[in-house]
């Protein structure tokens, strides 16, 4: 069984990580394969035990003789996950796994992706789900920018480098940082770089899939690299401050608040606009009243010839 060895850890209690990216990028295949990290250190370990499927998945498979799509299924599928159109996220909704870690609770929650090819209004129910799942509205907390860790899922083709995603992830930090004068640290300390086809490779041996002797060395390697990312990410995440969310709760309420503020006080500017218009023609009105009443009164009566 991997160990994991933590000295001085910054703070007690559970421990809760949101996992949040792209559809497709391999969230939930993430967290199987985390499951087995936990259990197996070696991939030949791992090959002559018991496959920790946590989450029902599946992935297509093509067979290197033939060019045959196979899929290989993961777990018992059910409502929370999707066996669909490639592009759509297995991820139907939140689920939350929790794992041992040193005597302490670690709590993966599982979002639903992004960019669901299933369109924006698909997109905008999983966000939905997501902020209900967590009670978070748009936006964390300031302070919970120092918690935040980027994950990569498929390093080997980029010899565990972050590849051509680094720029672009730069780029949108900069905006972040333009934006909303907030900094976000990209760097090595807070990088990881798994390789997902090493459990994928797992997971076609566990269902009768056969590879030559290179073909395994080859998976070896990167189930290798993946353990020690794996451990160098336990050790970040038990050696962060535990982000107080009742920051980030109150800044979203007053957030919420706030929308839920925008009618009322529309209709209640509409209505002081209303009323203002009508005092103004209430005040012209009196005014022309006036200003009659003030002729006629200054107008001599006219006395007929006649009388005289």
């Amino acid at each position: 069984m991997s160990q994991i060895e933590v000295k001085n850890p910054t703070s007690t209690g559970d421990i809760n990580i949101l996992l949040l990216g792209q559809t497709g990028v391999g969230k939930t295949t993430f967290i199987n394969a985390f499951a087995n990290y936990l259990v197996y250190n070696l991939l030949n370990e791992a090959m002559n035990g018991k496959l920790q499927e946590i989450i029902p998945a599946w992935f297509t498979f093509l067979d290197k003789d033939t060019f045959e799509e196979k899929t290989i299924a993961i777990g018992i599928s059910n409502e929370s996950e999707n066996k669909g159109r490639v592009g759509e996220s297995c991820t139907r909704e939140c689920r939350s796994f929790v794992f041992r870690i040193n005597n302490r609770k670690l709590r993966l929650i599982d979002a639903p992706g992004i960019d669901d090819t299933e369109g924006v209004l698909k997109d905008e129910k999983n966000f939905e789900d997501i902020l209900a799942y967590i009670k978070l509205l748009r936006h964390l907390h300031i302070h919970a920018k120092e918690n935040i860790m980027f994950i990569f899922t498929n390093a080997r083709a980029t010899s565990f480098q972050p590849g051509p995603s680094a720029p672009h992830l730069r780029e949108l930090l900069q905006s972040l940082k333009y934006q909303s004068n907030t900094e976000v640290l990209f760097s090595k300390e807070n990088s990881f770089l798994f390789d997902n086809e090493a459990f994928r490779f797992l997971a076609l041996c566990k269902n009768g899939i056969e590879f030559n002797l290179e073909e395994k060395k080859d998976y070896s390697r990167s189930w290798d690299y993946s353990i020690r990312e794996f451990s160098r990410l336990i050790c970040r995440i038990i050696q962060c401050d535990k982000h107080a969310t009742r920051d980030t709760l109150s800044f979203n309420e007053a957030q919420q608040l706030n929308r839920k503020l925008v009618r009322p006080i529309g209709e209640i500017v509409t209505l002081i606009q209303e009323n203002l218009q009508l005092a103004e023609q209430q005040k012209k009105m009196l005014y022309q009243i006036a200003v009659r009443h003030m002729c006629g009164a200054s107008k001599k009566p006219s006395i007929p010839q006649d009388a005289m």
